[in-house]
């Protein structure tokens, strides 16, 4: 069964079916951006970032480790008491 997945983040429009590429996977900072975005504020999983891309989940992987190496991703922790 296909299922037709939508998301809207940072004003990008992303629409797919299970097992469609949608996307070409060129490795710049712009598409580092993007797959980020995807995963931490779209929530999309890395299976579905990587079936949008044509490219193996373990290479999400890489590529969200790659983010925080190049501080396109950047997290802060606020733990003091309120």
């Amino acid at each position: 069964m296909q299922v037709q997945r939508g998301v809207s983040v940072d004003g990008w429009q992303f629409s797919f079916e299970r097992g469609q590429r949608v996307m070409i996977f060129e490795e710049n900072r712009e598409t580092l951006g993007k797959i980020a975005t995807l995963y931490y504020l779209g929530e999309l999983s890395q299976e579905d970032i990587a079936e949008m891309y044509g490219i193996s989940r373990f290479k999400v992987s890489r590529i969200l480790k790659k983010c925080r190496e190049y501080h396109i991703v950047e997290f802060h922790i606020n733990n003091k008491p309120e």
